[in-house]
């Protein structure tokens, strides 16, 4: 980027002191970021630079915010719109596949009527959502509003990074980048403990409205900057209406046979369900890949070093996001935590995260890159079976917080090699649709991998709530079916109250009913961890395979 010449000084002086003389701020901008000046080829004033990226940068935070502070919050919002854990699962997970189905064609999308545009769309249909959500008056509008969120940041987060590339010269836009992430990683560090205080102080509907307005402010000024910053408008886009509808029945399905089995019956109804996802995923990879213009390309799918990095995709996301679910309703419901005190505790992980992931990215090169992956899956997945021994009479740094700082280290030494080795292993011309298919499949895993930790929770809950109803010899007052219904909510003393409402009896053995509760509880997240951090331990050797250098 040259040096602006010294007329721009007396440019941006002299339109200071109009605006004081009154102008309106639409000419102030005109004038202090030279946008009259601005062509679609002209090189960016920076001025303009600075202000479109602040816009860009306070976008993405809204984004951030709202999915790092809502798992605090998410029993709260069981206990004031019913449901069940089911319920709580949706919610957690309804805005990721949202955002996988849509990220591709929202990316190309982009590249046809230039970022600026589909920057201001997103970001108008994400506050719209998050307004909706805000208001919600049951579960049902809620996680309906938390998919049109992801709508929404999928044509948000392609744009966030084209328009930045197109802000800045390729010499600075490492340090952009840069100071972007970091950010961003603050703010998904803060966002679990202001989550936990707006919960507690003001209301869990407090986060969607910072969400909201920080969104607002955003697309408005995204939508002064001027047109130029889009490029000409090419051909008509013409989007893969089958292909999307395909992808989102085969995620649906998948979401549905995970997330609902216990309720609807795991045979054949969710069997079913998870045999026709499979199914129509498999046709969906079979069907684009023919495409010249579909959402897989088959020329990625034969690299071994892009595989293996979609694998480790699929561990860190099992391995922390549907843990992290868990954790935040065990801390809650079983332990007794304030919302205030789960959001410090899940602030101490992302710390250390920050602190991590940039000194990893300066450790990296492509000789390593492949031990780093597997040193990353290892403590991810140590990480998860040391959460699985926490007890509801536990202190937080016995068990938990160990525990939740070797997987968020172990994400991130995994997470900064996927995104690099996967770019260093393909030619220039696949990087775009690399780095879109690597978006697309994280997010997809992160929704998966809460879907696949609630089908493990169900399946151990049953059992484990029986042998708990018995031997704390309630068998004919309480049934394995209320202590169920009881994990993951708010309060299990006002759960335990509920039932003792509908039968006299459960008054007499409330505490055993309590400690019943919270035995079935700790014994599910055992068996669920376990089952995790076992699978992840032996699908990291995959990875290792799949990442070997070719001879």
């Amino acid at each position: 980027m040259t040096a602006e010449p010294a007329a721009t000084g007396d440019r941006h002086r002299s339109a200071l002191h109009h605006q004081h003389d009154g102008h309106s701020l639409d000419e102030w901008l005109h004038t202090v970021l030279r946008i009259d000046d601005l062509g679609p080829n002209d090189e960016v004033p920076v001025g303009l630079q600075r202000f479109v990226f602040a816009c860009l940068v306070l976008l993405n935070a809204a984004m951030v915010f709202d999915a790092a502070a809502l798992n605090v919050a998410l029993p709260a919002i069981l206990d004031a719109l019913g449901g069940d854990i089911e319920t709580v699962q949706w919610v957690a997970s309804a805005r990721s596949l949202a955002f996988a189905v849509f990220l591709l064609p929202a990316g190309r999308l982009g590249d046809m009527i230039g970022y600026r545009r589909t920057s201001i769309f997103g970001g108008v249909f994400f506050a719209v959502a998050t307004v909706v959500a805000a208001l919600a008056p049951g579960p049902a509008v809620l996680i309906i509003a938390r998919s049109a969120q992801g709508i929404g940041a999928a044509f948000i987060a392609p744009s966030i990074v084209g328009l930045t590339a197109r802000l800045f010269g390729a010499g600075r836009r490492g340090g952009v980048f840069g100071v972007l992430i970091a950010v961003l990683a603050i703010a998904g560090g803060l966002a679990p403990f202001f989550g936990g205080v707006l919960t507690e102080t003001v209301s869990w509907r407090a986060i969607f409205v910072i969400t909201a307005s920080l969104t607002i402010v955003a697309i408005v000024g995204l939508a002064l900057a001027p047109q130029g910053l889009d490029p000409p408008r090419r051909d008509a886009y013409r989007p893969d209406v089958v292909g999307i509808a395909v992808l989102a029945t085969a995620v649906l399905a998948t979401q549905l046979g995970l997330i609902e089995g216990d309720r609807i019956g795991w045979f054949p109804w969710s069997i079913g369900l998870l045999v026709v996802g499979v199914a129509v995923g498999v046709a969906v990879v079979a069907r684009e890949t023919r495409r010249p213009d579909g959402l897989v390309d088959a020329e990625l799918l034969s690299n071994r070093i892009l595989l293996g990095s979609l694998l480790a995709k699929a561990i860190t996301s099992f391995g922390f996001y549907g843990v992290a679910l868990y954790i935040v309703l065990f801390l809650e419901g079983a332990m007794g935590l304030s919302p205030i005190e789960v959001g410090l505790v899940m602030l101490i992980p992302a710390v250390v995260a920050v602190v991590v992931s940039p000194l990893v990215g300066r450790a990296l090169t492509d000789a390593n890159s492949r031990w780093f992956l597997l040193v990353g899956l290892l403590l991810c997945s140590t990480g998860v079976l040391v959460l699985a021994i926490v007890e509801d009479t536990s202190s937080p740094g016995r068990h938990v917080i160990p525990g939740l700082l070797l997987n968020a280290i172990g994400y991130c030494v995994a997470a900064v090699p996927t995104k690099v080795a996967p770019l260093n292993a393909l030619a220039d011309r696949l990087h775009g649709r690399a780095s879109a298919l690597m978006s697309m499949s994280s997010k997809l895993w992160a929704g998966f991998g809460v879907a696949v930790t609630a089908a493990l929770f169900h399946v151990y809950s049953g059992g484990h709530a029986r042998d708990a109803v018995v031997g704390a010899g309630l068998d004919g007052i309480v049934g394995a079916d209320d202590i169920e219904g009881c994990l993951g909510v708010n309060s299990v003393n006002e759960c335990v109250d509920d039932l003792a409402a509908q039968s006299p009896a459960v008054a007499d053995v409330a505490d055993e009913t309590v400690d019943a509760i919270a035995l079935t509880f700790e014994s599910t997240i055992f068996s669920t961890f376990l089952t995790i951090g076992v699978a992840t331990l032996i699908a990291s050797a995959g990875v290792f395979w799949l990442t070997k250098p070719a001879p």
